[in-house]
């Protein structure tokens, strides 16, 4: 073979002759193709990994989609990547947009009819964390799974849901004539506590609102036919009782809130079922001043302007809550030329108890009774109240700055009066009221113009007798008075002490010389008056004695005297 023979000749070769190159081939191609096979083998592993993973594709139809962008906008679902947008595309019409899902192979399960799809926006919601993420890193399609059958295209929802799981409760709905703070996905509080959300708002007539709420179980429970909401999204301020201003919280006020109250005696009473409808008002101070029972109507013609009077105004008794304003009108009486403001007040019937006896008792609530019974016995205690001197009167609390009201009291020695009830509207006799208009009626009243001369006739006098010569001759005199008690002062003050001990002196001479006559006289009973004139002897001593006491306390009794 000629391979053999050229290693055979290799190897005979004489020494020190070169000897010729072998060459060997390997089966091995080479480093190089290392690059193509790791590229081959990445392109084959990305595609196993795309045919496991990869799920369905879904179209999503918006409303809109701003910031919405394939390969950057994702999908989630419980804050999971559960997939990306593929593309963006306008509908044919133009009026919405169709976006293109590619989801994972796991969410493929959840692809039913009943999912729900919506834009978390970067608007932000400040009650939910993932939406203040938006606001760093763009807008995601939020998925709440159905229960229905498989499906592959959807309409996404125009807002944000209330609640992104399925929660437990009662829904309510709430009619308001406008829209306060409250908004869709709104707390709902009750006693500060957050129980629910606002569902849905909208208009569903010209001065009408309709709210959707939601009250988490177990909280729905505290909903009774007699419970009250209220608007309690914004500052309140009170002066109803001292100023007082009131924040239910400070993400009520970003974002408005709604709250509820149920009074203690409803609390046996059972749940409201779901549908129930109740009134929103606009605070919590209309939602208490709201009727509980049958009203009772009345009309009342105040001589004061009525103009800062509004309707839904508390109807005072005696400073106590008893109904509201119904109505405030503006009449002209073309027989008479005059205007008139005739006020329509309701009285809850509620609002007054009964009592049947001395002892207290009260008679059945108005509740018991049928509403035109608890109406007229309402009516028959007005009349009677107004026969001993009840007069309804405007008012403002706080005075002159406060909201007007209409309090009705009990006058002294008011004029007779009495109610017709035979008339539909009761009329209510009134009397001047406070107000701006009551004060200003009292500041008119006042002889401002007499007070004012008789101020400026004491101002004259007052200048005439301060210019007259002889108020400075009189002040001349008290000053030479006053000079010569001082000098007279610091002559006496000197011999003050002198006269102390001079004093003194003569007290102790007069101790001696009564000591001496008694033991003189001995004591005998022949002495006749001689006693009794040693006693007073002492008597003067002892007295002396105190005098000389006294003047080194009060050195100023010598010229002002012994002072009480």
């Amino acid at each position: 073979m000629a391979d053999e023979r050229t290693v055979g000749e290799a190897h005979s070769a004489p020494t020190g002759a070169a000897a010729p190159a072998v060459v060997h081939r390997s089966r091995w191609p080479g480093w190089i193709w290392l690059v193509p096979i790791a590229a081959a083998a990445i392109l084959i592993w990305f595609g196993a990994r795309f045919l496991f993973t990869h799920g369905e594709t879904v179209t999503v139809i918006f409303e809109q989609a701003a910031g919405v962008s394939a390969q950057n906008t994702k999908v989630e679902y419980r804050g999971v990547q559960v997939g990306e947008v593929k593309d963006v595309t306008l509908s044919d019409d133009g009026m919405h947009v169709r976006v293109r899902l590619s989801m994972d192979r796991s969410a493929d399960r959840y692809l039913r009819s009943g999912t729900r799809f919506w834009l978390q926006s970067a608007t932000g919601d400040l009650s939910d964390l993932s939406s203040l993420m938006s606001l760093l890193g763009g807008p995601s399609i939020e998925m709440e799974p159905g229960a229905g059958q498989p499906q592959r295209q959807f309409v996404a929802l125009a807002h944000a849901p209330a609640f992104k799981t399925p929660t437990a409760g009662t829904r309510f709905t709430l009619t308001a004539s406008s829209q306060g703070s409250a908004q869709r996905g709104s707390s709902v509080y009750y006693l500060g506590l957050d129980v629910g959300k606002v569902t849905d708002v909208q208009l569903v007539g010209p001065h009408a609102f309709r709210y959707e709420v939601l009250v988490r179980s177990p909280y729905d429970r505290l909903v009774h036919a007699s419970s009250r909401f209220y608007d309690a999204g914004a500052l309140e301020l009170s002066m109803s009782s001292g100023l007082k201003l009131q924040l239910l919280s400070p993400l009520a006020l970003l974002q408005g809130a709604v709250a509820f109250e149920t009074p203690d005696s409803a609390s046996h009473a059972p749940p409201s079922p779901t549908g129930s409808v109740f009134t929103l008002y606009g605070d919590k101070h209309s939602a208490e001043l709201a009727p509980q029972g049958p009203q009772a109507y009345f009309a009342v013609n105040f001589p004061d302007p009525v103009g800062g009077l509004s309707s839904g105004a508390a109807v005072k008794l005696l400073g106590f809550v008893v109904g509201h304003v119904q109505d405030v009108g503006l009449q002209f009486d073309p027989a008479s030329g005059q205007l008139r403001t005739p006020v329509t007040i309701a009285i809850d019937t509620d609002r007054l108890r009964f009592s049947t006896d001395g002892a207290g008792n009260r008679s059945a609530g108005a509740a018991t009774l049928t509403q035109a019974a608890a109406v007229a016995r309402l009516q028959r205690a007005i009349a009677q109240l107004v026969r001993n001197g009840l007069r309804a009167r405007l008012a403002q609390e706080p005075p002159l700055i406060g909201a007007d009201f209409v309090s009705l009291d009990l006058v002294p020695h008011a004029p007779p009066a009495h109610l017709d009830l035979r008339q539909p509207l009761p009329v209510l006799p009134a009397t001047n009221g406070g107000g701006l208009k009551g004060f200003t009626a009292q500041l008119g009243a006042l002889p401002l113009q007499q007070i004012g001369t008789n101020v400026r006739s004491i101002t004259d006098r007052i200048r005439g007798f301060v210019n007259s010569p002889q108020l400075t001759q009189s002040l001349t005199h008290l000053q030479d008075t006053l000079t010569g008690i001082d000098q007279m002062v610091r002559q006496v003050k000197p011999q003050i002490p002198m006269l102390i001990t001079s004093l003194r002196r003569a007290a102790d001479q007069l101790e001696g010389v009564a000591d001496a006559a008694h033991q003189a006289l001995g004591g005998a009973e022949e002495q006749g008056g001689m006693n009794e004139a040693m006693a007073e002897v002492t008597r003067t001593a002892r007295s002396v004695r105190e005098l000389a006491d006294y003047l080194q306390r009060h050195p100023e009794a010598l010229l002002r005297g012994k002072q009480p």
